[in-house]
């Protein structure tokens, strides 16, 4: 949770410094929105005995506020917070693994897949986003501005009713797991760079369309095989984009709709590091108690698509 500290404090100092600059010529504005999101998280860890992959879906709803700070319409605040409880997704987990049998007695290569399962899922998210305009040319309806943000995105998931299919020599691996098999969590922290281009049209429609890149991407994660007893962490870096089209329709006074599309790509590769707490089922005649592996190559990678719709009032 550190990653959401600095999210935080670097976001009170930017807001701390800018507010006694435009206290008293400032507008404000809150909105309520309803989020959904689809996508989804994989992590991807690669060792001498194969590949394994879990792709985790981003099939949620949610509930969000926001706030704007906006002074002279030459510098934009932007804070916005959506969570939502736990809930039953409709789409599944799946995991890949691909392995080199000639790390294993009796086993025989195979193409393809070797290994392949799929979990039922709970979910949860908790995400801020912070972001900065400074609007540097106009040309009516026309204005322009650079971007700078911050994101942190908080995914939880909680995996059960596991069924495996194992191909080739492994199909003795073929089961059905009935309960809990796998909680996994995901923090991610992205800084973004940009611009952003907005269209006023007669005070009562704005479009704003913003391009980022995300020069630094933090992805932390903690995936607790439940069964297997053993838990596995992953510190991952890298880069990503994003792309987003806003609008805003003004209806009553000082009341307007408002709607958001976003698409962000994010990619990181980093280690991993495996304990194991209890003794691993999968390992016959060995007590995995205590077994430590590190330097695991991992990359965390997550693709999303971000609709949002609210109702706000500038005052």
């Amino acid at each position: 949770m550190h990653t959401l500290r600095i999210v935080f404090g670097l976001f009170v100092l930017f807001f701390v410094n800018i507010v006694p600059l435009s206290a008293g010529e400032v507008t404000h504005t809150a909105r309520l929105n309803l989020v959904s999101l689809w996508g989804e998280s994989s992590y991807e860890i690669s060792f001498p005995e194969g590949v394994s992959r879990l792709e985790w879906p981003m099939d949620m709803h949610a509930l969000g506020a926001a706030y704007v700070l906006n002074y002279h319409d030459f510098i934009e605040v932007d804070l916005s917070v959506v969570t939502n409880p736990w809930g039953e997704r409709n789409d599944f987990m799946k995991d890949y693994d691909w392995i080199d049998e000639s790390y294993y007695t009796g086993r025989t290569p195979h193409e393809g897949v070797d290994v392949y399962s799929c979990s039922e899922l709970d979910s949860k998210i908790f995400m801020i986003n912070a972001d900065s305009r400074l609007f540097l040319y106009s040309y009516n309806p026309f204005s322009f501005a650079l971007l700078a943000g911050l994101n942190y995105v908080e995914l939880d998931y909680r995996a059960y009713n596991t069924s495996q299919v194992g191909y080739g020599s492994w199909q003795d691996q073929s089961d059905m797991i009935n309960g809990p098999t796998i909680t996994y969590a995901l923090e991610t922290t992205s800084i973004a760079l940009g611009v952003s281009c907005r269209i006023d049209i007669d005070e009562v429609l704005s479009m704003t369309i913003d391009a980022s890149f995300l020069p630094y991407v933090a992805a932390e994660d903690e995936d607790n095989h439940i069964r297997r007893s053993r838990v596995s962490q992953s510190e991952c870096t890298g880069t990503g984009t994003e792309v987003s089209l806003g609008t805003r329709f003004k209806f009553y006074k000082d009341w307007h709709l408002y709607t958001e599309c976003t698409r962000q790509r994010i990619s990181t590769s980093g280690d991993q590091t495996q304990y194991w707490y209890g003794d691993d089922p999968a390992t016959a005649n060995f007590d995995d108690t205590g077994s430590l592996y590190s330097n695991i190559d991992s990359d965390i990678d997550q693709e999303t698509f971000q609709i949002t719709l609210g109702i706000g009032c500038r005052f």
